[in-house]
């Protein structure tokens, strides 16, 4: 018997990374930069059974940020 588990978390990636902003005139030297977080989440070892449910920390794509170059 396989048991199936879910877990969900919000996540927001740029449409096009390092690209200029979209409402930031042309003018101003600016690209959109991908913000990442952290979360904690249950995890299987795939390759060690014996080791059950445990938690580990994964990387997710969180906003996306307008940066202004100077």
């Amino acid at each position: 018997q396989v048991d199936y588990y879910t877990q969900t978390l919000r996540t927001e990636s740029c449409l096009f990374p390092n690209a200029a902003c979209r409402l930031v005139p042309v003018c101003v030297n600016n690209k959109c930069t991908q913000k990442h977080t952290y979360h904690r989440l249950l995890a299987l070892d795939p390759c060690d059974s014996y080791k059950g449910l445990f938690i580990d920390v994964f990387r997710f794509p969180s906003s996306c940020d307008c940066a202004i170059k100077a």
